[in-house]
This record gives structure tokens, sequence and C-alpha cells, in this order.
């Protein structure tokens, strides 16, 4: 929106006021064929909205990078209860965890999720004996992630639990 203002003669010793290249001086000699006032106009942008455009770069923060991966502890026996012991990793905090249990074939290779293990701890089912269970942590913060899986230990390869029927053990799965 353009406003106008109109700046009207100027007397009682006033400073002279410029706008644009006219000049109004307060005493100055008029013409005789110019009014008694002599008037500047000048027209002012008025601005209702300023927007303001501000940069700034995240201080150089680094994604996570594992240094040591998880590990796995507990008895490699269907029913037992497995729990990840967190792998060591460097970059910018705060870091979150999270966490997929992994069924592989016995050399802890060929492996694929096991569908809603994603906790700290893992039941072992009787279906991963035979099987040798990995864990997967990923670390995440505001610069990124990064996926560590613990190795193929063959203390995670699953056995029966050993039967036993009168002092005797039957059926029992040891590793190779």
């Amino acid at each position: 929106m353009r406003e106008n203002r109109t700046h009207g003669s100027m007397g009682g010793g006033r400073k002279p006021t410029t706008v644009g290249n006219a000049r109004a001086t307060p005493g100055a000699s008029r013409l005789p064929d110019h009014p008694p006032k002599q008037f500047a106009t000048a027209q002012f942008l008025r601005v209702d909205t300023i927007t303001i455009v501000v940069s700034y770069t995240t201080g150089g923060g680094t994604a996570p990078s594992n240094t040591s991966p998880p590990t796995i502890s507990g008895s490699a026996t269907a029913g037992s209860t497995l729990t990840r012991n967190q792998g060591v990793w460097s970059g910018s905090t705060p870091i979150t965890y999270t966490y997929q249990w992994r069924s592989c074939d016995s050399a802890g290779a060929n492996c694929a999720d096991i569908s809603g293990a994603t906790s700290t701890s893992y039941t072992a089912a009787s279906a991963d004996v035979g099987k040798t269970i990995r864990v997967n942590e990923t670390a995440t913060n505001a610069y990124g992630n990064a996926t560590a899986t613990s190795g193929p230990n063959r203390s995670h390869h699953l056995r029966r639990r050993p039967h036993v029927v009168d002092g005797h053990k039957l059926h029992v799965d040891e590793l190779p």
C-alpha cells in the first residue's frame, strides 16, 4: 500500500527538509507566481510483512558408528532366554537403539528376521533348534543410523534340552 505525505511550508527556525529531489527551506525567497506556501510531496511504501530467512549448520555432528558389535548371553537351548549385550558405538548423542533377532543356518549365514522379536531379549523356540541365533542392533541419532550384527558364535547354535529319564540323558543334540 502506498501512502502520500505532504510537507507544508516550514517556518520558525526549522531545518531544511529534503524529500527525493524536492527541498523546502524556511524563509527562502519565493517566486511571485508560487502560492504562499511551498509543498513537497513524497511517496512512502508501507510494509506490512517482513520475511527473514535464517540458515544454520548442524555443527558437524556425526552419525553412529559401531566399534564393537553386540554380543548374546544366555543358554543356547530351546526355551531359554537369550539377552543382547549392547555393542560399543561412537557418534553424536543422543543415540537410540532398536533390535531385531534373526534365525540363521548352522554356520550363522542365510539369516531371516524372527517375526515380532524386537526387544533386548529373545526366548528361543523349538523351531530354533539346529539354527544359529543372531541379533541386529541399530543405532540412530539426528545424523543417521547404522546397524551391527552379533557374530556367529557357536554358543548360540541352539540345541535341545536333554531329556532325563530315570537319571539317564536321552536325545541330546550337542554342538559339532
